[in-house]
């Protein structure tokens, strides 16, 4: 019984290590480069989304990923931190206005997106086409 008792335990370490190690992987690559992927949702869940949103960030990139699907994908930079924001179906032209090094701003529950660049700040409201029940 001792050393069926010893092998189980033998065996329950080595897996809780794999489990260990493997969510280790996963937080490194997370940390890496968080993305808010609102494609595979609804337009109306991903606006949604985007209002629970709060950013404080600089805009890094600003591309068609043309790799996928055509999504209109800003990459942006919070404290060190990359976040991708996808804004496909957004028609309040932030996408075509925001360019790298322009700071935006969000505050939470809202749909107003604020671009700042140098002294000059514009607002755009979020608009994919929902009604805000």
């Amino acid at each position: 019984m001792k050393k069926l008792l010893t092998a189980l335990f033998a065996t329950l370490t080595i897996f809780a290590g794999v489990l260990i190690i493997r969510t280790l992987v996963i937080i490194a690559q997370d940390n890496e480069e968080f993305k808010m992927d609102f494609s595979s949702s609804s337009k109306c869940e991903a606006q949604k989304e985007i209002e629970l949103l709060h950013l404080r960030s600089v805009v890094d990139s600003v591309y068609v990923d043309t790799d996928n699907h055509s999504l209109k994908t800003l990459i942006l930079n919070t404290k060190g931190n990359l976040h991708k924001l996808y804004l496909n179906h957004d028609r309040s032209e932030l996408f075509h206005f925001i360019r790298e090094k322009d700071s935006i701003l969000k505050n939470l529950n809202t749909d107003s997106v604020f671009v700042k660049r140098g002294n000059f700040k514009k607002c755009f409201k979020i608009d994919y086409g929902c009604d805000n029940d």
